[in-house]
């Protein structure tokens, strides 16, 4: 091609480093998905939820989620007097490897986001949710936990922190340590 959009700096030096494009055929376009959140970021968004909650964000490859989802209901069960009725919204990554059927609620402190139960993991955008979703979800949430996704991004735009899990999940190859 002669020009090329890409979403930012890194992958302009991508563009001119390993494909050989020249800076002048290059435009940083951003991404239309992230763009919007800029101005909602400081707004009042009413939540999805009628609790304090933290959102576990699930990615695409292979990583035993359920363990860690069991491992924090856990320990909040065990920690009422520092999480109060503080929650964990569980959001699976909708095309997931692992074909693990999603359930709703994974203890008595974790429930998955009812939202993505409405679609099943068929790998396809059928199901996805609008954009408009988003933007509550993050909002809302105390703070983000989950493995290493651009869910992160999506947290950090809204001022979230973001516990990433990069450990080894003694299941998978991919887990989020390697």
């Amino acid at each position: 091609p002669d020009f090329i959009g890409v979403w930012g700096d890194q992958a302009k030096k991508h563009a001119i480093e390993i494909h050989q494009f020249q800076d002048r055929q290059i435009f940083c376009l951003g991404t239309p998905r992230f763009n919007s959140y800029f101005g909602l970021r400081n707004s009042e968004i009413g939540s999805h939820f009628d609790f304090p909650y933290i959102l576990f964000v699930g990615t695409a490859i292979n990583f035993d989620e359920e363990k860690m989802l069991s491992f924090l209901d856990d320990t909040i069960e065990k920690n009422k007097n520092i999480f109060g009725n503080v929650k964990i919204v569980y959001r699976p990554h909708p095309w997931r490897q692992n074909a693990i059927k999603v359930e709703p609620s994974y203890g008595k402190n974790v429930i998955t986001d009812p939202q993505a139960l409405s679609g099943g993991n068929n790998k396809t955008t059928e199901y996805l949710p609008s954009l408009d979703y988003y933007p509550s979800l993050l909002r809302n949430a105390e703070f983000l936990v989950g493995g290493l996704t651009s869910m992160l991004i999506e947290g950090l735009i809204f001022h979230k922190q973001f516990l990433g899990l990069a450990i080894d999940d003694g299941t998978y190859l991919t887990n989020m340590k390697n």
